[in-house]
């Protein structure tokens, strides 16, 4: 029964964390999507995903089985380009990248200066931390790009060099609140956390470290950060954005956001007195591993999106009169 097809439904699955969802990317009925999954659970023998509170995730077997249909389809994949001449001097590049605007403004750059009279084949997967490294671990791509709060730093070092990875810090910052320029607190500078209190957050839907320390098996222990009350999950970078410009009682604690974002969609970032609020974005790579000559060009974009956004935090500092490490440190 098993073929390629059924891998690529799968893997959708995977990567939206829906049924719903994944049905509704691959133009298929719901239903007729949750009967495949359940007959290639009942052929192999075993889950292939579970329910919880934030939607489908695999289990445990699954995310090997995954692992191994990942790796078919894209072997074949493969097979496909090399039967198609024009592709035999492709721009060839994968990646995985956490949900960030000036690691979107990067590859946009990136693009702009790549050969358009000849193929490309650019693939870029927008994610956690850990399926990140997954992905490499994989070979689904050979960089990625992670990101994690400092307090989970060691674990996710374990994390990294236990699938024969190595890293190299790209950048440093604290969360910002970001939200509509007519959000009532638009006006006030430094922000008290217990001012958010009343008002909907907007959180990513794949925040991932609660389940580092279980999928590192490791004792790490959990970090104590700030927690609201009111929640609206999103998976996607642009509905973001948009949800904070048409929703003025909305927030979202993000990376400083470049300028010119920032002003399409009229918001407004402000500092925030928050505990544990400090971030990092780590470059990984297999463990010896020389970066070709496409993946060195993208990160110079990203060297480049990074100076600008140095002094979009400059900026932010300048306009609360103090540095975030100081208030927050």
């Amino acid at each position: 029964m098993l073929n390629t097809l059924f891998f690529k439904h799968l893997l959708e699955v995977e990567r939206t964390g829906s049924i719903s969802r994944a049905a509704d990317n691959l133009f298929m009925a719901q239903p007729n999507l949750s009967k495949e999954i359940k007959e290639i659970e009942t052929d192999i023998g075993f889950a292939i995903f579970f329910r919880n509170s934030k939607g489908v995730q695999p289990t445990a077997q699954g995310k090997k089985y995954l692992a191994y249909a990942r790796n078919i389809v894209r072997q074949l994949e493969r097979l496909d380009g090399l039967s198609q001449p024009e592709q035999l001097n492709a721009q060839v590049l994968s990646m995985a990248l956490p949900r960030s605007a000036y690691l979107a403004q990067a590859l946009t750059d990136f693009v702009s200066r790549l050969n358009l009279g000849v193929g490309l084949d650019i693939r870029v997967r927008e994610t956690d931390a850990v399926q990140a490294i997954s992905y490499l671990e994989d070979g689904w791509c050979n960089l990625g790009i992670i990101r994690y709060n400092q307090r989970y730093e060691p674990a996710f070092q374990d994390l990294i060099v236990g699938k024969k990875l190595t890293w190299q810090p790209l950048w440093s910052f604290d969360n910002v609140v970001t939200f509509s320029q007519s959000h009532s607190l638009a006006r006030a500078e430094l922000l008290q956390y217990e001012q958010l209190l009343h008002f909907p957050e907007l959180v990513p839907g794949d925040m991932d470290a609660p389940f580092l320390a279980m999928e590192n098996n490791s004792p790490a222990v959990p970090v104590k950060v700030y927690d609201s009350v009111k929640k609206i999950y999103i998976y996607d970078r642009a509905n973001a954005y948009e949800l904070l410009s048409w929703t003025p009682m909305a927030y979202m604690l993000t990376d400083p956001v470049p300028e010119d974002v920032l002003m399409h969609y009229r918001l407004i970032q402000k500092r925030c007195q928050l505990p544990n609020n400090t971030y990092k974005d780590v470059l990984v790579l297999p463990q010896g591993y020389r970066q070709t000559e496409m993946e060195t060009l993208f990160m110079d974009c990203v060297a480049k999106a990074r100076e600008k956004m140095d002094k979009r935090v400059q900026a932010i500092i300048k306009e609360s009169g103090s540095s975030l490490s100081t208030v927050l440190g």
